[in-house]
């Protein structure tokens, strides 16, 4: 009997859709979730909010809910949220965040461990975030520009 490392699981895994899929609904819940817990709710405000039950809310963030784009914006919005969706390439760990947060969260290939740091925005089509702590003009004036 062979043994095989998780290592290679996972690339077997990302072979096929279903994996790309979860992994979307696996960072929206988390989203979702430390949005809910920023606004400091519960799971039971946060289903009435929605007007759901509290056992639907927990479905969610199970993921287990029916996560179509509609669905996500609707409890997104419930939150004070927007959803938001980055394609990008594959290979890469990309996290999104807010400029206004003054921080990231980001993973590189080699590492699975999320890490805050400062960003900034780059108008170069070749990359999408740039890296600059907080404070330099390069933050200052991706702020402007976004705004």
């Amino acid at each position: 009997m062979s043994t095989i490392s998780f290592a290679d699981l996972f690339a077997e895994a990302e072979k096929y859709d279903d994996y790309w899929k979860e992994r979307v609904i696996l960072d929206f819940t988390t989203d979702l979730y430390q949005a809910m817990l920023k606004k400091k709710l519960s799971k039971k405000e946060f289903a009435a909010l929605l007007g759901v039950s509290p056992p639907q809310v927990s479905k969610i963030f199970r993921g287990e809910g029916n996560f179509t784009v509609e669905s996500m914006v609707r409890w997104a919005n419930a939150l004070d949220c927007q959803l938001r969706v980055h394609v990008g390439p594959k290979g890469k760990n990309v996290r999104m965040c807010d400029a206004s947060d003054g921080y990231c969260c980001y993973a590189s290939s080699a590492s699975s461990e999320w890490n805050p740091i400062e960003t900034t925005l780059t108008t170069k089509p070749e990359a999408t975030l740039t890296y600059q702590p907080q404070g330099t003009t390069t933050l200052d004036d991706a702020k402007r520009i976004a705004a």
